[in-house]
């Protein structure tokens, strides 16, 4: 698949996901600019321990905490927060922490690296 038709599909996968929200075009931008690094810029994708939105970047030179916000990960990156929320009874917080994430969108649109070890690169 071309770069073109990954990137019209995450397009369409992230606004058919994100109907009702107000941040559409930074959960398009997000995936798009990551699979535009991995492609051009390959030594430095090998290279990056975790990717991080500027305002959870910031929240992490301020305090040490390498906490992403809810607000981020839904918005920005496509985190189902709802699905999240249907498992909050569940005893299994790691299944909890992973029930939010398409791993099959990202596995589509070419990141899928990005899901591995509970998606660790993306989120702590």
């Amino acid at each position: 698949m071309s770069f073109e038709t990954r990137i019209m599909a995450v397009m369409k996968m992230v606004i058919q996901q994100n109907k009702a929200t107000y941040k559409t075009n930074e959960a398009i931008n997000k995936p798009n600019r990551l699979l535009w690094v991995k492609e051009n810029l390959q030594e430095s994708w090998m290279m990056a321990f975790r990717w991080m939105d500027l305002s959870d970047w910031l929240a992490y030179r301020a305090t040490g905490d390498d906490t992403r916000s809810l607000c981020t990960t839904v918005s920005k990156w496509t985190y189902l927060g709802h699905a999240h929320m249907q498992q909050v009874d569940e005893k299994d917080s790691r299944n909890m922490e992973a029930c939010g994430w398409d791993d099959d969108f990202w596995e589509e649109i070419g990141l899928g690296d990005l899901i591995d070890g509970h998606h660790a690169k993306i989120v702590k």
